[in-house]
């Protein structure tokens, strides 16, 4: 099970890579994918002192913002919410 869990994040992870090399703008769509998913978890971290939600940063939370971009820093809020 945890190898499943393992090759699924992976699989995941390497899914917008795919579609930004079909894209063709691999290095410009990788920048802008990776300061987007960056700038959204500390925008969430900064809002976090008003609405008293916030997201650890270390680096997993890092890496997936960064590799999947806002949709893993949202994915991270809810789950944050929920537990």
């Amino acid at each position: 099970m945890k190898y499943a869990l393992i090759a699924a994040v992976c699989l995941v992870m390497v899914i917008p890579i795919i579609t930004m090399i079909k894209k063709g703008s691999f290095l410009k769509s990788l920048f802008i994918s990776a300061f987007q998913g960056l700038a959204s978890l500390l925008a969430v971290n900064a809002l976090g002192l008003l609405t008293g939600i916030t997201v650890a940063i270390n680096w997993y939370t890092v890496a997936a913002s960064v590799c999947l971009g806002i949709p893993a820093c949202i994915s991270m809020l809810i789950l944050d919410i929920i537990l």
